[in-house]
């Protein structure tokens, strides 16, 4: 029996009909058509119901379904295993990445391991640290970069390490002496990242040691250090940034914050359910992260 049959016949349980199995498959109507025509002469049954919407399979079908299923998967396995014997890499990884991060090593890493291995389909994405970590815990993000303010923990590696700083547009008032204290903020508006992200776990450590009255207030949330730079600049209020992403940033002034530090941390996080081609571009941006040995 070909294994191809069994994948157009699932794809078209999956799809719900023909065309749409086609479209996903890359190929024609037709050919679907005639192929699961030869499938079920092979089987001696109708394995699907052509007059429902969407198409559904019959009894005989719905029996035939899991094992197709198992076969498909198996030979799938079997490619990508024969490919990575081979030197090949094949398949398909989810990555994902803290919007507005400074790492710009990771998209080249990413684009140079694409270059290498076309064969790999990558689906990347921008979100928040908490939903991508969630993402990478139960497996539907292979590979990601995301923030925290908490110790690296599990399959995770550094990137970078970040001091919190305050940023104040550098044509309002003259700066004041010293460092930033919360109580110093008492009043006034607070220009942060969005909750879920690392800068903004350090941002509320910082702000939950006020101690004046009325206590600063996150005014505008916001989901990159650029956008807090342009309303910082815009007279909106004092931002929360990490230090490399206020360096050098026109129109700003920066001042260290007190007591102590208050750091922001990125680190390359990857799924414990790695299937090879993940397992092969985890490795390639492993060996991209800055400082990293060859």
């Amino acid at each position: 029996m070909d294994v191809r049959r069994l994948r157009y016949f699932v794809e078209v349980v999956d799809s719900g009909g023909f065309t749409a199995a086609a479209g996903r498959l890359h190929v024609s109507q037709p050919s679907i058509s005639a192929q699961i025509g030869v499938l079920e002469r092979e089987v001696g049954h109708r394995l699907l119901d052509r007059r429902a919407r969407p198409v559904r399979p019959t009894s005989t079908g719905a029996a035939l379904l899991a094992h197709a299923r198992r076969a498909v998967d198996a030979m799938d396995a079997f490619a990508a295993a024969s490919d990575s014997v081979r030197g090949l890499v094949t398949g398909d990884v989810t990555v994902a990445t803290v919007a507005g991060g400074p790492h710009d090593w990771f998209y080249d890493a990413i684009a140079a391991f694409h270059a290498a291995h076309p064969g790999v389909r990558i689906r990347l994405s921008e979100g928040l640290s908490h939903d991508i970590a969630r993402g990478v815990a139960d497996a539907r993000v292979d590979l990601a970069v995301v923030g925290s303010s908490g110790p690296t923990a599990g399959n995770a590696v550094t990137v970078a390490d970040d001091v919190l700083v305050a940023v104040t547009a550098a044509d309002g008032a003259p700066a004041r002496p010293g460092p930033f204290t919360a109580a110093a903020l008492g009043g006034e508006r607070i220009v942060a990242m969005l909750p879920g992200t690392g800068i903004r776990e350090a941002t509320d450590a910082f702000l939950a040691g006020a101690r004046g009255a009325p206590p600063p207030v996150v005014a505008l949330e916001v989901a990159s250090p650029a956008a807090v730079l342009r309303l910082v600049r815009a007279g909106m209020g004092v931002g929360l940034v990490a230090s490399l992403a206020a360096a050098g940033a026109p129109g700003v002034r920066v001042h260290r914050l007190a007591p102590g530090e208050f750091r922001s941390r990125l680190d390359l996080v990857w799924s414990s359910n790695e299937s090879p081609a993940a397992v092969a571009l985890r490795d390639h941006v492993r060996r991209a992260v800055p400082g990293a040995s060859p």
